[in-house]
C-alpha cells in the first residue's frame, strides 16, 4: 500500500515536470531574448523539482515520506513560478 503511494506520487510528479517542461519548451521558442532570464529561472526551478524527485526514488519505501514536504515546496514554488511565466508570456 505504502509502494503504491509512493509510486503514483511520483507518477503524478513526472507527468507535472513533462507537462512544465513542453511549456517551458513553446516559452522558449517565443521568448528569442525577450526573456531568457524567465526560462533560465524556470529551468532552474525545474531542474530542484528534478533532484528532490531523485532522491526520493533513493530512498526506501520508509524514508520516502521525509522527502515529499521539501518536493511537495519545490512543485508549488515551480507551479507558481509557471503561472506567473504563462501570464507573462500571455501579454508578449
Amino acid at each position: 500500500m505504502r509502494r503504491d503511494k509512493r509510486l503514483a506520487y511520483q507518477g503524478k510528479i513526472e507527468a507535472l515536470l513533462k507537462e512544465w517542461g513542453s511549456q517551458i519548451d513553446r516559452w522558449q521558442e517565443r521568448a528569442r531574448g525577450a526573456a531568457p532570464e524567465l526560462v533560465a529561472e524556470l529551468n532552474r526551478k525545474r531542474q530542484a523539482v528534478r533532484s528532490k524527485l531523485a532522491a526520493m526514488k533513493n530512498d526506501g519505501d520508509d524514508q520516502w515520506q521525509d522527502q515529499r514536504a521539501g518536493l511537495d515546496r519545490a512543485v508549488d514554488d515551480m507551479g507558481e513560478a509557471v503561472n506567473n511565466a504563462r501570464d507573462r508570456f500571455r501579454q508578449m
